[in-house]
Order: structure tokens, then C-alpha cells, then sequence
């Protein structure tokens, strides 16, 4: 069988030919391979060959490289029958992958999805999708402060880009990291461990003594995690760089579950409305580590990332073993599409049922209603909240709306999924004035709405 080759151009740092930006690659492939191919490099010191691997999306996968020389024309032979090519052009590099057997890892690769979404069949009018599109606006300096592009359609990943940093690389999720705690709590739920309709104080033994447990309120977690308590809190009032935010306090105290305990409820709060209060994500965080005992950050490895194939994460911990579920998870752009898969899938990975189809339904289902008088800072196009996930209805063009369940973090960290279109688009950004234009401009980008 005559081998095939498959070549991608590499684009690296003008300074660093061994620091790829990884997943912005050009050129054509004499193979179709289902995903994106990533070529992972890493130098251990200098004048030290590199290592790495190269990663195809669909495939779940990496082939492990060692000895790579990026001097001259080089090829060095890899899992077998499998060689790597490597050659300079500027300040990229060319890379081929030669091999008699690459028409069966191409069958592997189209085995290999993430899952497929309604058995395989894409909706109707997900062929408007433009990924390339949202590629494009980065470069053009439309979406600037964007640092990573990820879009996932039936189970495929259609776009991995990372800009400035490699798409290996952990970002920070800020607040989408509440929408992670929900579903974690769901595979408790499924245990019988926890119920939603239960009070918090139930799961709170050890609190007994704290203001908000004394005050007799039976504040359930259905409350809890659709935000809809109404604690005395002030958080979008005023700027996270305010220091009587109540973010700000709760983060500076030694017991963050304590501070948020310490709170009162209003009384004239009206029932199953929501407000945002990333205090009562912590009180969720809470009963996690109380039904489990061991922190959130250990429980989401057994539960969540072990099943996703989620390896490398960090989820902030302070000394007293509290984890931050309200904004402390960082995750790779990757790991941070393939959450977005697992609600798009209905709870499935790989044909496994990793949650509950029912409770991933709930989290991404209206639980509180937003109010247009609402002291809270609501993203445009919301018309409801789940459990720790915006519903949003974003207007994309004329006539044209798209319904999304997105989990949305500060400084334009955005996880939409889209669940009419089969779609999942991931984005890490470093936009500290907020996250409405991302959050909305690239849906728009995305289906073609905007040019």
C-alpha cells in the first residue's frame, strides 16, 4: 500500500520556532481526517531536543514523539510505521506525517467522535455554521481579546485555535465554573445522595450555628442552585474591583463558606426569582464536599473528568479544603468544549451516560425567572436561569434568533451550547471590561450573521 502524507503549516512565535500556536494551521491534507490535528511541542531546557506529541481531536488520543530535530530537514519514526516530517519555512514549521497505515487511523478517527447528538443527525440548518469565520474575526482584530476558539458540531471538532498561548494550556473559567458545579452535582443526585428539594441545612450539620442556618429559613438547593434565595449581597452593585464587594470579602476571608453563612435572607425577596449571588455557588460546593468528604476538586476527578478523559486541571482549593465553585476551575480549551459536549449530548460521553439525561435537562431548563428590574447583571438575550446556566435567546440576524444554554465567566470566558445546531463553541478571552460582546458577537460570526 503506497504511504499517504498528511502536512499542516505550524504557525510559531517569530522568537521561538518551538512555541506553535497551536491549532491555527494551514495548507491541505492528501488524507480527510475528521478533527484537528495538534503538534504539541516542549523543550526542556536549552540546546535540549523537543518532545511532545501530536493529537488528533476525533481520535480522543495522542501519538507520544521524542528526539524531534528541528534543524535541517529531518524525519525521525514514530509508533511504528508511522513517521513524522518536520521542515523550517520561516518561522514556521511544516509538518507531514507519512505512513502505509493511515487510511486505518482515519477509520479510527471516524469511530472516535465524542458522541453524536440526536444518533448522528445534525439539524437542519447547521450547515450555516462558519467556524472559520470566528477564526478570521481574531486576525482582522475583531474579536481582540479572544485567546482561544473551540466550535464542536455532532460530536466532531470543527475549530481549535489558540492565540498567544497553546491550546494545551489551562485558562481560567471564572464563573463558568458554576455551570461545571451543577453538573457535578448531578452525579450525586443520581446516587441518591443529594436532593434538590431538601434544605441546604440538611447537608450543613457542621453549620448549625451560622446566621443563615439559624435563622430558620428552609432555603432549599433547587433555590440555591437557581440563585433564587435573595441573600443580603452585594455583588453587581458595584465593580469586582470594589472592596466592599461581596466577592471580593468572601474571597479575602479565611472560611469562604462561612462568610457566605454569616449572611441574611430578605424577607421580601419574591419567590423563584433570580438574582446573582456567586456566594450561594459556594454553599453548593459545600454540600458536595460534605455528602462526599473529600473537596469538590478531588470529587470532580472520580466523577466528571476521569470519564471525560480530563487529566489536567486545577480547581482552586484554600487551606481549610474549600474549593472555589463559584470561579476557581481552570480547564484547557479542549476540556472546556468537551463540558459543552456532555450538555449537548444529554449527559453522554462516548455512548456512556456519564449523568443523568434528566439532570443535565434541568440544569440547562428555566428554574428562575429574570426580571427586567433585576439589580443583577444579566447578559442581553437572557430569558431565564437554570442551574448555574444562562438561557439565552441572542438575536443573529433578521428575523433570526438562536437558543443557547451558555455558561458565561468574567472577562469573556463563554461555553454556548446549541442545542437546535448540534454545536458547541468554547472561548477563553482576556476581556476584563465584560463578556456581553463575545458572548453575542460570536454567535453572530458563527452562523454568518455578522460580517
Amino acid at each position: 500500500m503506497p504511504a499517504r502524507t498528511l502536512e499542516l503549516l505550524v504557525h510559531t512565535h517569530d522568537d521561538d520556532p518551538l512555541s506553535p500556536y497551536l491549532g491555527t494551521w494551514l495548507g491541505s491534507s492528501a488524507l480527510p481526517i475528521e478533527g484537528v490535528v495538534h503538534l504539541i511541542l516542549f523543550r526542556p531546557a536549552p540546546g535540549e531536543p523537543a518532545a511532545g506529541s501530536v493529537e488528533v481531536d476525533s481520535l480522543g488520543t495522542s501519538i507520544p514523539l521524542s528526539d524531534i530535530h528541528v534543524d535541517g530537514a529531518a524525519c525521525h519514526a514514530v509508533a511504528g510505521p508511522l513517521t513524522l516530517i518536520l521542515r523550517r519555512e520561516g518561522p514556521a514549521l511544516v509538518v507531514g506525517m507519512t505512513s502505509p497505515v493511515l487510511p486505518s487511523l482515519e477509520a479510527r478517527c471516524l469511530r472516535r467522535r465524542w458522541g453524536t447528538h440526536q444518533a448522528g443527525t445534525i439539524p437542519s440548518g447547521a450547515h450555516d455554521i462558519d467556524p472559520e469565520r470566528l477564526e478570521r474575526a481574531v486576525a482582522d482584530g475583531v474579536l481582540p481579546w479572544v485567546d482561544s476558539l473551540t466550535v464542536v458540531q455532532d460530536g466532531s471538532v470543527l475549530l481549535a485555535g489558540s492565540y498567544g498561548k497553546s491550546h494545551a494550556s489551562l485558562r481560567s473559567l471564572q464563573s463558568a465554573t458554576k455551570s461545571v458545579t451543577s453538573l457535578l452535582m448531578g452525579a450525586l443526585v443520581a446516587r441518591g445522595e443529594i436532593d434538590v428539594a431538601a434544605p441546604v441545612a440538611q447537608y450543613l450539620r457542621g453549620q448549625a450555628g451560622s446566621r443563615l442556618v439559624r435563622a430558620g429559613k428552609q432555603i432549599t438547593l433547587h433555590e440555591v442552585l437557581s440563585m433564587s434565595v435573595g441573600l443580603e449581597w452585594n455583588e453587581t452593585q458595584t465593580s469586582y474591583q470594589d472592596p466592599g464587594n461581596d466577592v471580593v470579602r468572601m474571597n479575602q476571608a479565611a472560611d469562604w463558606v462561612g462568610y457566605v453563612l454569616a449572611k441574611e435572607v430578605r424577607s421580601a425577596f419574591p419567590e423563584g426569582v433570580f438574582e446573582y449571588q456567586t456566594g450561594l455557588t459556594l454553599l453548593a460546593g459545600e454540600v458536595i464536599r460534605s455528602v462526599t468528604g473529600q473537596p469538590v476538586s478531588e470529587a470532580a476527578r472520580e466523577l466528571l473528568f476521569e470519564p471525560l478523559g480530563i487529566e489536567r486541571y486545577h480547581w482552586m482549593t484554600n487551606e481549610s479544603g474549600t474549593t472555589h465553585t463559584g470561579g476557581g476551575l481552570w480547564l484547557t480549551p479542549r476540556d472546556f468544549a468537551k463540558i459543552g459536549w456532555l450538555v449537548a449530548d444529554h449527559g453522554r460521553w462516548h455512548g456512556r451516560q456519564v449523568l443523568p439525561e434528566d439532570w443535565v435537562d434541568r440544569c440547562v431548563s428555566p428554574q428562575a425567572r429574570v426580571e427586567a428590574d433585576s439589580t443583577a447583571v444579566i447578559p442581553r438575550g437572557c430569558v431565564a436561569y437554570g442551574y448555574q446556566w444562562w438561557l439565552l435567546s441572542t438575536v443573529v440576524g433578521e428575523d433570526c434568533t438562536v437558543a443557547s444554554a451558555s455558561a458565561l465567566g468574567h472577562g469573556g470566558q463563554v461555553l454556548h451550547v446549541l442545542p437546535g445546531l448540534a454545536t458547541v463553541v468554547a472561548i477563553t478571552a482576556h476581556d476584563w471590561h465584560g463578556v456581553d460582546e463575545i458572548a453575542g458577537q460570536s454567535l453572530k460570526l458563527l452562523l454568518g450573521k455578522e460580517r
